[in-house]
């Protein structure tokens, strides 16, 4: 770090909620071990996390990719971190109910190495082995990506969020950034019949309808302040949606680099681009 140039927010955030008071995290049933907890705060400073991106998934709400200071830079798997100010693991309650209630469905698609350290003051979410590019960043610098890639890509956000609904969760928040890309796309040695195309880590705006089955005001999500949400989504509206509007999106996204438009046309909602283009 050069001389008199202030610490990054995300890192002072992290050095703050990671070693509050005697530095010991808990781990809730289902975490990692207290011996991988122990790991993370005792490691030598030299392998410690260097954080290498920030992802911005509201105006309040980040996470952080980081690789360990003794790997390459450009390493292409790195943990995730999510600092929450609040001792509330919401996030981490999500990723284990999927868990054990998809059972064998719980797949690539999904976070399988995820570690929340509980603090007095906030806690820490990790997931570890994550690639660090997402969906937007392909289209970002893809010139032009393939047909079949997009519809591998389309296909496994439409049985992720299959899964989700089954078990009655609403991500509320599928956009390109926030969506990480998988081994099938990232690693050429992959399995084609294990590896998933995308993988979905953040769940910071889902909602579990079985603790709130009247949730009935969906302008809090991301999606409802589009155009395209605030032109579909009304009181009547289900939670279901959301996501099938972030999938509309998303897709929308791909194809033309720009968020769903819509409008109405002889009583039939219409996007605003011509999708036969």
């Amino acid at each position: 770090m050069r001389r008199g140039r202030e610490e990054p927010v995300a890192i002072r955030a992290i050095r703050r909620v990671r070693l509050p008071g005697n530095g010991r995290a808990a781990a809730p049933p289902g975490a990692a071990s207290q011996r991988c907890a122990r790991w993370v705060l005792d490691a030598p400073k030299d392998c410690w996390p260097s954080i290498t991106r920030e992802y911005v998934i509201s105006k309040d709400d980040k996470m952080f990719s980081a690789v360990l200071a003794n790997l390459p830079y450009e390493t292409l798997k790195a943990f995730l971190i999510k600092v929450h100010s609040e001792p509330v693991p919401w996030e981490f309650y999500i990723t284990l109910q999927l868990q054990e209630q998809l059972d064998a469905g719980f797949d690539q698609s999904f976070s399988d190495s995820c570690t929340c350290f509980l603090y007095h003051s906030g806690c820490v979410i990790l997931h570890k082995e994550i690639n660090r590019f997402t969906l937007q960043d392909m289209i970002q610098f893809c010139t032009v990506i393939p047909q079949e890639v997009v519809l591998l890509i389309v296909d496994n956000l439409l049985d992720v969020v299959a899964k989700l609904h089954t078990v009655e969760i609403v991500h509320g928040n599928l956009h390109p950034a926030m969506l990480f890309l998988g081994d099938r796309i990232c690693d050429s040695f992959a399995s084609a019949e294990t590896a998933s195309a995308l993988k979905v880590v953040d769940f910071s705006h889902s909602l579990d309808l079985k603790l709130q089955p009247r949730m009935k005001v969906l302008k809090g999500f991301p999606i409802a302040q589009t155009q395209a949400g605030q032109q579909l989504l009304n009181e009547k509206s289900l939670p279901y949606q959301v996501d099938l509007i972030g999938i509309a999106n998303t897709v929308h996204f791909i194809l033309f680099g720009e968020c769903l438009q819509v409008h109405q046309e002889e009583g039939h909602w219409k996007t605003d681009r011509d999708l036969s283009e």
